[in-house]
């Protein structure tokens, strides 16, 4: 073969190899439209558009004997709607939170809001009760079940799969020095129209085995967490973000939903991360009736 067809036989090489790692991965509109952005109520049960509290996530879970239908959850960290379990202040637990949605039908020309506020009351006990916790108290994780009102006809929304949930193996080979990716509110910038949802990309740093005794606020008592750390400048008001890996180009790996963000320590670049695996648990632990976690998640039949 002459020089230039070895040129091309290299090229179209490594088209085949990097092709199936970007098939991999999350990609960032799905990422993007999984999030949601959350405000509190004020003493008259109005949504607080003056301060947005923090960011959450939409997953989807296959209905039981309803082939091709899912429901939607909502994930985020368990300190933005349960202050009292965490030591946050106003150390008052939250009866109503708002989801700031962006429309599926929206005109940039015109000069209205691109995003409506939906309101989701949280019941923790009960027969009505719509907010679940993981058994473990030192996981800063919570699961809400939203109404169903809430669809993609009506927002521009797309629900993580199950599926993202990372096997026990690979869960093993998240490392330091992993490439991850989290996306979720800036405070300072929500959007005046729609949301923009900000991405920030660092890498895994430890895993300790023992939990890490972190306090909400300054001068609060600080509570044991179950935590895996990575190196990123996350800031207040990106907890509740998802935080995905992003496998090496030519990895046989796939991006896989490492966990939701729980701790940003101030000047630190250093974030703390609640693993996937007991957001999982919550899910399977509550046994919900209509609920098929392993019909969602082939790895783990």
């Amino acid at each position: 073969m002459g020089k230039c067809s070895r040129n091309i036989t290299i090229v179209l090489l490594a088209s085949i190899l990097t092709l199936p790692c970007w098939a991999r991965f999350v990609g960032y509109d799905i990422a993007r439209n999984s999030v949601v952005f959350v405000y509190g109520a004020d003493p008259l049960g109005h949504v607080n558009t003056s301060s947005p509290l923090a960011t959450a996530f939409l997953m989807s879970i296959p209905l039981r004997n309803v082939q091709g239908k899912e429901t939607a959850i909502l994930v985020t960290a368990r300190h933005v709607v349960d202050p009292v379990w965490a030591g946050c202040p106003p150390h008052q637990n939250l009866t109503r939170i708002f989801l700031r949605l962006n429309k599926r039908n929206f005109d940039p020309a015109s000069n209205e809001s691109g995003f409506e506020y939906v309101p989701v009351d949280l019941t923790l006990v009960g027969p009505q009760k719509n907010v679940f916790t993981n058994v473990d108290t030192s996981v800063d994780a919570v699961v809400i079940r939203i109404p169903n009102s809430i669809t993609e006809d009506k927002y521009e929304i797309q629900a993580i799969s199950t599926d993202y949930f990372p096997t026990p193996d690979e869960a093993k080979q998240i490392d330091s020095g992993l490439e991850v990716m989290s996306v979720g509110l800036l405070p300072a910038f929500p959007g005046v129209f729609r949301n923009y949802p900000v991405f920030k990309f660092g890498r895994v740093s430890i895993k300790p085995s023992e939990r890490i005794q972190v306090p909400c606020a300054l001068n609060e008592v600080p509570i044991a967490l179950r935590l895996w750390l990575i190196a990123a400048n996350q800031a207040p008001g990106s907890s509740g973000s998802p935080v995905f890996t992003i496998p090496p180009d030519f990895s046989a790996a796939r991006t896989v939903l490492m966990g939701v963000q729980s701790v940003a320590f101030d000047g630190s670049e250093v974030a703390g991360i609640t693993p996937s695996h007991y957001i999982y648990e919550i899910i399977d632990n509550e046994k919900i009736p209509d609920w098929d976690l392993k019909e969602g998640n082939p790895t783990r039949r």
